[in-house]
């Protein structure tokens, strides 16, 4: 064994075995951590992808987020700039109903203007007329006393005391039938002198007539006061004063003048002592009908035009209530005639739904023509006309009031059918 040893120093045999294992080994080595870098890279490169995967989700949440933050911000703004657009186009609405509104006021007064222009023009021309025809005539107006309200006409055939004279509470409708009767007394005047030039005896003792008779001799004044008279109205329709030459007779009662003219020589109109015009253009009618003048004879008939947001129609919705429930079944018969001023007024929804409203029970011809207003030569709302049993037109009154004298004027009418 030294031998062997000594040998293998001695002939250096050891280094090359040594030299392999140190060989072995360092690859040994090398290959261990050649294996440890490997799997180290490995688990870097996962861990490196994973940050990248987790910064890029990261990335497309906030550009996300921020795409759904400027959604959100356009669509509040796209409503914010709508809201604003109604709102302005709310307010171009409700200037424009307002201008309309404005512009329709407008017209309206300068429409009432107009009218009122118009009456106090037709006013003037009709006093001028009543005056000349008065001096012309050489007629006796003291019986004529200028009053506040209107005018007293002593002994003319309208509702009222004897004493004192009817009381006349629309001064224009006075000075046109004075101007209508005073024509009237001139047509007569005028055939009395042609009788006369052409050698009548009897014409030299006629005197003029008047629009109504005096009472009868002996009569006392109470048992005249209140009564109708054929051609009078309590408030809007006036007679003729008597004429200077004095009657050369005892004159007929004041009930028959009524019998004066015989239907067939009536005109048809709306002025006292006309023939009451027939009903025409109707489109409906509410509360019952049809109706007609020629169904209502032997009744009385209160006409009344009216339209439902007129504030004096309404005024007077108390007072016809009041003669509907009084007088309805003893013989008068009220007929509302829808004259509408407005469009709007024209339609016969509105019109139904105003009477159930206002608990209107009596019958309503619902019109839009104005046939039936024009008939009766109306201008105005609220008018009334009140026709007797034979359908002659014997009282009107424009507008509110004069209440107990148009009821006096029905019961009248009344008693003359025997109510």
């Amino acid at each position: 064994m030294r031998l062997h040893l000594a040998w293998i120093t001695r002939k250096k045999l050891f280094v090359a075995p040594l030299v392999l294992l140190v060989l072995l080994l360092a690859v040994a080595a090398c290959g261990s951590d050649s294996d440890t870098s490997q799997a180290q890279n490995a688990i870097e490169a996962e861990r490196m992808e994973a940050e990248a995967a987790a910064m890029e989700d990261e990335k497309m949440e906030a550009e996300a987020m921020a795409m759904e933050e400027e959604k959100m911000a356009a669509e509040a703004m796209a409503m914010e700039e709508e809201k604003m657009e109604a709102e302005a186009m709310a307010m171009k609405e409700a200037e424009a109903m307002a201008m309309d509104e404005e512009k329709k006021e407008a017209e309206a007064m300068a429409t009432k203007e107009a009218e009122a222009m118009a009456m106090e023009e037709e006013k003037k021309e009709a006093e001028a007329m009543a005056m000349k025809a008065g001096a012309s005539l050489k007629l006796d107006l003291s019986g004529v006393e200028p009053l506040a309200n209107g005018y007293h006409y002593e002994g003319w055939a309208i509702i009222g005391s004897r004493s004192n004279g009817p009381t006349a509470t629309n001064e224009e409708s006075a000075i046109m039938q004075l101007n209508k009767n005073l024509a009237l007394a001139a047509a007569v005047a005028v055939s009395v002198v042609l009788a006369a030039a052409c050698g009548s005896s009897e014409s030299a003792a006629t005197t003029v007539p008047t629009a109504t008779q005096a009472p009868p001799a002996g009569s006392s004044d109470a048992a005249n006061e209140s009564r109708v008279g054929a051609y009078g109205s309590g408030s809007a329709a006036y007679g003729v004063a008597a004429a200077t030459q004095e009657p050369t007779a005892t004159p007929p009662p004041l009930s028959a003048t009524k019998f004066a003219v015989a239907d067939v020589d009536r005109k048809v109109g709306g002025t006292v002592g006309d023939r009451a015009p027939e009903f025409g253009g109707i489109d409906a009618w509410i509360n019952g009908g049809p109706l007609t003048m020629a169904g209502l004879r032997g009744s009385v008939v209160l006409i009344d035009f009216w339209t439902y947001t007129c504030i004096n129609c309404i005024n007077t919705y108390p007072f016809l209530k009041d003669m509907q429930a009084k007088y309805a079944d003893k013989g008068l018969v009220i007929v509302g005639v829808h004259s509408p001023e407005f469009e709007f007024e024209k339609s016969y929804e509105n019109v139904v739904a105003a009477t159930i409203k206002d608990d209107l029970v009596w019958t309503m011809a619902q019109y839009n023509d104005f046939i039936t207003w024009r008939r009766y030569d109306n201008r105005y709302w609220p008018s009334e006309f009140l026709i007797d049993k034979d359908g002659v037109v014997r009282y009107t009154h424009i507008g509110e009031g004069a209440y107990a004298e148009t009821e006096i004027a029905i019961q009248e009418l009344l008693a003359e059918i025997g109510s």
